[in-house]
């Protein structure tokens, strides 16, 4: 069986290693990124991401609402998990369907079944 791949974007950076590694010590491969036009511009070069987890806040202006919506735009099967330590209740109307939402902080556990569930759905 092939290793998920993920794409993690996160501007937190201390979050940004363990996330990684949790997702890493899950068997998952992973290409992580600190900004928003960073995973865009991976995105839409055409890289194949089975998930994207991104915080929703993010440094340089494009947030992971946006983000998201253009990675289903590109690729309608991607499993979405957003990150974040604001309130999940914009998650019905900004997020994209079928998408989950951890609240920071979180076990890295817990962050390894969400995307365990998602990818599975």
């Amino acid at each position: 069986m092939s290793k998920t791949s993920v794409l993690l974007v996160e501007d937190e950076i201390l979050l940004c290693w363990v996330v990684e590694d949790a997702l890493r010590e899950c068997g998952h491969e992973v290409l992580t990124l600190t900004t928003g036009s960073e995973g865009l511009e991976a995105l839409e070069q055409g890289q194949s991401f089975d998930a994207l987890v991104t915080n929703i806040k993010l440094s340089d202006g494009l947030d992971g609402w946006a983000l998201a919506r253009r990675a289903r735009e590109l690729d309608p099967s991607i499993a979405v998990l957003y990150v974040s330590g604001d309130s999940i209740s914009r998650q019905n109307e900004d997020g994209v369907e079928g998408s989950k939402m951890l609240a920071k902080p979180f076990d890295p556990d817990k962050l390894c079944d969400a995307l365990a569930d998602l990818i599975a759905s």
